[in-house]
């Protein structure tokens, strides 16, 4: 914290917004649209966590999994934005479960269906991939 704002008003995000200046603010918020625009257009969702379990400071996380959240309507979205029933099934061919949890994909490299929205870890470390 710099530029007339004490440490302390970098804790936490209600803090920060209550007594950060304007600019430091401005700055928070336009860092992190840098960050969101490139995955603005993904068709899997971002996640930006502010949880502070680990670290007593402010700070931002933007994931692709929603890792620090415990409200289950976040944890588990009905299906990623910016896709419709025609472009984006629900289920994944190698699977009758529907793809509405972002985690390891049970099949992993067996799984047949390009687009599935699971990781696959036998594959690679990338959360995308292609077949």
């Amino acid at each position: 914290a710099g530029n007339g704002t004490h440490v302390s008003a970098c804790m936490h995000l209600a803090r920060f917004v209550r007594e950060a200046t304007e600019a430091q603010q401005q700055a928070l918020w336009r860092k992190l649209g840098e960050e969101l625009q490139p995955r603005a257009l993904r068709p899997r969702p971002t996640f930006v966590s502010t949880d502070g379990t680990g670290v007593n400071w402010l700070h931002l996380r933007v994931a692709n999994y929603p890792n620090h959240y415990r409200h289950r309507p976040y944890i588990t979205p009905d299906r990623p934005r910016n896709s419709n029933a025609a472009s984006d099934p629900a289920f994944c061919e190698a699977s009758s479960e529907p793809s509405t949890r972002w985690g390891p994909c049970r099949f992993g490299s067996k799984c047949a269906r390009a687009d599935c929205r699971y990781t696959h870890p036998d594959v690679g470390a990338s959360a995308e991939r292609s077949v």
